[in-house]
């Protein structure tokens, strides 16, 4: 188990303010980074915290945000962090953290590859999406399924990967310990390997 420190940020864009954690892997040198943007619900934001203290685990220096609008600006700031490799960069969504990752993927030329993790997407379609991208929702509920369905479909990206569990309904990726675990699993995967 790695040892990492969690402090809070806030980021201010045209006076909004977006508040979250950064969670830092104490071992030295450039690491990768990864924004983790989660539910607009303030009640939620734990469900942030659990991602990023298990990516930080795998290494990953990780900014988890709420949903923001500019994924421009946590990018920035990811990218002046010394201990952050400006090379290796990527993005999560969760929930409707996913729909931001989507938009921004076609400005945001830094970003490698993205995860979308159980999606309420309001965008349905995603045939801008280039870079290799992860989606990974479950079955239960049958509208929003179809409408994950949708979005990978659309997707370009020469490289994409679907995970689709059946079984798992939404609420187990903001509770279900071993959900969180396998998630994160087939993220650090992907990242990895992209």
């Amino acid at each position: 188990m790695r040892t990492y420190r969690c402090e809070d940020v806030t980021l201010s864009d045209r006076g909004i303010d977006s508040k979250g954690w950064l969670c830092n892997p104490q071992e030295k040198g450039k690491k990768t980074a990864i924004l983790v943007l989660g539910p607009k619900d303030a009640s939620n934001n734990t469900v942030l915290l659990q991602y990023a203290t298990r990516l930080a685990n795998y290494g990953f220096v990780v900014l988890g945000m709420e949903e923001t609008q500019n994924v421009k600006a946590a990018i920035d700031y990811l990218s002046l962090k010394d201990e952050v490799d400006p090379n290796k960069m990527y993005a999560m969504g969760i929930c409707n953290g996913t729909n931001e990752v989507l938009a921004s993927t076609e400005a945001e030329k830094r970003l490698k590859a993205i995860a979308l993790v159980a999606g309420c997407y309001k965008r349905k379609e995603a045939s801008r999406v280039k870079v290799p991208t992860i989606v990974i929702h479950g079955g239960e509920n049958e509208k929003e399924y179809q409408s994950a369905q949708r979005v990978y479909d659309t997707i370009c990206a020469e490289e994409k990967l679907a995970i689709w569990e059946g079984s798992v309904t939404h609420a187990q990726y903001f509770e279900d310990p071993l959900v969180l675990d396998k998630t994160v699993r087939n993220v650090f995967r992907w990242f990895k390997t992209h």
